[in-house]
């Protein structure tokens, strides 16, 4: 088993071929054949095998219209998954192009989390064997290795202010990595089970275990300086909002939770936010909009008004469980990765479906995809996955 050292470059694959769609699709148009049915949660509606939503029938054939919050008769998404509009006579094309620019190898087993690094041209990952690695998206091939810990590493975060990597293990652990200087790492077994989701936020690191209990840290002494018991079952996921003054919290019961950092104070709680453990989250850019995705597969958005959060809208995005969100350094597009080993692509507007990424057509991942990260080095979007790769995806359009 090829197994580096830290400082180490990693082993690489070359990038895989470039690919360009369109979202405005007109090829096809014909009806799907032998479609297989979901149940959606209306009675009106399935969810077609390729993910889309089915609201009408004719000789067993399905019509998918769009998946926007408010369905629109003139819109239908196509095999492919690119969107158009059934009146062609008023339609304009809007290209979508998606190059996977490249595929890096380097890991020895499934990678579930991505982070930002100490630039915009750079992030870490950290995977199932134990390792953190760095990578450059000027040049993508030359990962290194920056640590190794002794378990699955299942949550990353880089805390600018220390410029402390903070990782989070399997059995509770969290590690406060100095690049570059191993003496002054610290480990701590903190949490109970798996530490699965840290946030940066305010020079603070905020880390979630899986008996419910959240706990803000001061990364420069590695020391915990509050804990909240926020639930009995595991935080999944944390994110905040852009101004960095509401924490938003997933949960496996089912629930969100608004936090305030400074204070740790409960803001606000959506109880059964999702009919599953709430997985992924993110913040529109204007942090007015809350997205989550569930073990449901569900997409959801939330209004988020001061301290309350209310439903806006609810897309069957995945077949199976979403497991990241992220949205464009500007806004333009929210990404969904799923355990059905595909990559949707949004507008975070309408929730509208755009792209799906996958594997035959798109050289996409074949196994889950764990984790994204949407950097703001020329807008690349980074997956990882169960099938121990990263891709770089340049997203481009409108």
């Amino acid at each position: 088993m090829y197994k580096p050292t830290a400082g180490q470059p990693f082993q690489t694959m070359p990038p895989p071929q470039t690919h360009e769609v369109a979202s405005l699709c007109f090829r096809e148009l014909q009806p799907f054949q032998k479609p297989v049915f979901f149940f959606c949660n209306r009675p009106d509606r399935y969810i077609h095998r390729e993910g889309a939503v089915v609201i009408s029938f004719q000789n067993r054939h399905a019509f998918p219209y769009c998946v926007s919050p408010k369905p629109c008769q003139t819109q239908t998404i196509c095999r492919h998954g690119a969107l158009f509009h059934t009146k062609l006579n008023n339609t304009r094309m809007t290209a979508l192009k998606v190059t996977a620019t490249a595929r890096l190898t380097g890991h020895n087993a499934s990678i579930f989390a991505l982070s930002p690094g100490r630039s915009s041209q750079e992030f870490f990952s950290g995977a199932g064997e134990g390792w953190i690695a760095a990578w450059d998206l000027e040049q993508p091939q030359d990962g290194k290795l920056e640590a190794q810990v002794q378990q699955q590493i299942f949550s990353l975060a880089f805390e600018e202010k220390s410029g402390q990597i903070i990782a989070g293990d399997m059995n509770g652990g969290v590690h406060f990595i100095n690049p570059g200087q191993p003496e002054g790492s610290r480990s701590i077994r903190h949490h109970q089970k798996g530490v699965f989701a840290i946030k940066a936020v305010q020079g603070w690191a905020f880390t979630g275990g899986g008996l419910g209990k959240i706990t803000k840290w001061d990364p420069a002494t590695a020391r915990p300086l509050e804990s909240l018991q926020l639930t009995g079952q595991s935080i999944r996921a944390i994110t905040v909002s852009p101004d960095q003054k509401i924490m938003a919290v997933g949960c496996s019961d089912n629930n969100i939770y608004l936090i305030e950092p400074a204070s740790m104070q409960v803001l606000a709680r959506q109880e059964q936010a999702h009919d599953n453990s709430v997985f992924a989250l993110c913040f529109s850019i204007d942090g007015q909009t809350l997205f989550s995705g569930g073990r449901d597969a569900h997409l959801k958005a939330w209004a988020i008004a001061g301290p309350s959060i209310s439903p806006l809208a609810d897309i069957p995005a995945h077949w199976f469980t979403i497991n990241s969100l992220a949205l464009h350094p500007q806004g333009l597009w929210l990404a969904s990765a799923s355990r059905d080993k595909t990559i949707k692509i949004w507008d975070p507007g309408s929730l509208a479906l755009l792209k799906v990424l996958e594997a035959g057509r798109d050289s996409g991942h074949i196994n889950s995809v764990n984790s994204l990260f949407w950097s703001s080095c020329h807008g690349q979007l980074i997956s990882a996955s169960d099938d121990r790769s990263i891709i770089v995806w340049q997203v481009e359009g409108r």
